[in-house]
This record gives structure tokens, C-alpha cells and sequence, in this order.
């Protein structure tokens, strides 16, 4: 599975439960990293900072999945934005012999790595003060790899969809 997501340090999707007046705690500080992630069904994760997401920045990522699962064969499994179903994406993946399959649009519940993103975005919201960006990429990075190491985020849909994924691999 393999999206983008842009975590920063002021994100207002934090949600608090208190028994009396919550106590709000706003990190001052604002890092904003445009990040990418892989998140493999078997095979070794992969998440990466990059300054755009383009198509050659998806190409570059893609080496990098390559790089880091070498021998495997790769079905991705990603959406339909512009910068994944470009031409240039296309041919490029083709050449490193790895399967592109688009989820239908406007269906990211169907990715289970948008379950990660937000588990991470969690993390950085607890986080009070961050000292740099460089603290904060690393944040990123720990929370990513700690949390693709778990199957869980995928399982409901590795039952409803391994059959099909198989078919595509068996060709």
C-alpha cells in the first residue's frame, strides 16, 4: 500500500476527553513534512520525506521500495491522484517489474494505510514541543515503521480482498 500524507505539528484534528474543562496544550512550534509510505503486506516498509508529491517524486519512491525489498515481487496497491496514475509513474514501475492497482476513486477507506497516517498524526498530536524539524521528521519516521510493523491495520481487508490480489500475482 503506498500513499502520501502531509503531518504537521499544528493539526487541529486532535480530539480530547475530559471528565472537566479539558486542558488544551498547543505546540508553537510548526513543521509541516510531506511524507511517503509504504506499508507491505510482507516485505519491509518504507517512508520517506520529499519536498513535492509529482510524478518524479513517486518515481524516486519507488526505487527506494525496490531497493529496500529486493528479490520480492511488488503489488502496489495505491489511489487514483494524478501524480500515481501518470504516464511517467506508469512506465517507470513497468520497467522495475512492479504491479500498479489503482483503488476506485473517491474510496480511501479502502487503503490501509490511511489508518497509519492518522495513528501517526496521533502521535504528533500528543507531542507538546518539538525542537526542530529534523526532531520532528524522526517522529514521523519512528511512529511509521513502529506502526507498519503491525498486520492489524490491514486485516479486515487482506480477508475481504487476498483472493483477488492473488489472481492478479498468479498471472
Amino acid at each position: 500500500f503506498l500513499d502520501e500524507a502531509s503531518p504537521q505539528t499544528t493539526d487541529n484534528r486532535q480530539r480530547v476527553w475530559s471528565f472537566g474543562k479539558p486542558v488544551k496544550k498547543k505546540n508553537t512550534s510548526k513543521y509541516r513534512a510531506n511524507t511517503f509510505g509504504f506499508y507491505p503486506i510482507n516485505g519491509k516498509e518504507v517512508v520517506e520525506f520529499e519536498e513535492e508529491s509529482k510524478a518524479p517524486n513517486v518515481c524516486g519512491f519507488l526505487r527506494k521500495i525496490k531497493d529496500k525489498n529486493i528479490g520480492k515481487q511488488i503489488l502496489l496497491i495505491l489511489d487514483n491522484a494524478p501524480q500515481h496514475t501518470a504516464q511517467q509513474t506508469r512506465r517507470f514501475a513497468e520497467s522495475l517489474g512492479i504491479i500498479l492497482v489503482f483503488l476506485p476513486v473517491y474510496s480511501p477507506d479502502l487503503n490501509p494505510i490511511e489508518f497509519i497516517w492518522k495513528s501517526v498524526r496521533r502521535v504528533i498530536s500528543k507531542i507538546c514541543f518539538i525542537k526542530s524539524e529534523w526532531s520532528f521528521r524522526e517522529t514521523i519516521r519512528t511512529a511509521f515503521h513502529r506502526l507498519a510493523k503491525r498486520k492489524s491495520f490491514m486485516s479486515g481487508w487482506l480477508e475481504k480482498f487476498q483472493p483477488e490480489i492473488s489472481k492478479l500475482l498468479c498471472r
